[in-house]
């Protein structure tokens, strides 16, 4: 089985994206969908987006290191088989760029990014 990581909007870790992560895992795929707002430390991950937005933004090595982390512990569960690449939506899409330029290890890039 192949691994992925979905890398969320800057609207951050909702419905939507944690029913993208179902549907993937549904058609054969490892999926985590980290949530990267999370060091916001507010009570929901709505509140910990809307903080987050309201900061101007996560920094794009903090980014980096939950993505490269997040490949980390897929490439480490027993039934992947050690290909791991990943996904992005909106903002997302740009880290997927970032991503596959600087990341050690990345077998599969898909950028989805909003249209400018």
């Amino acid at each position: 089985m192949r691994g992925v990581v979905l890398i969320h909007y800057m609207v951050g870790w909702d419905a939507a994206i944690k029913k993208t992560t179902r549907k993937l895992a549904y058609n054969g795929l490892a999926t985590i969908a980290a949530n990267m707002h999370f060091r916001a430390g507010e009570v929901t991950s709505q509140e910990n987006s809307v903080s987050v937005r309201e900061s101007g933004g996560m920094p794009d090595d903090r980014r980096m290191g939950d993505v490269q982390g997040a490949m980390q512990h897929l490439r480490g569960l027993p039934y992947v088989d050690g290909k791991v690449g990943f996904i992005g939506f909106g903002i997302g899409g740009r880290l997927v760029y970032l991503g596959a330029c600087i990341l050690d290890n990345v077998d599969a890039a898909v950028d989805c990014g909003a249209a400018a």
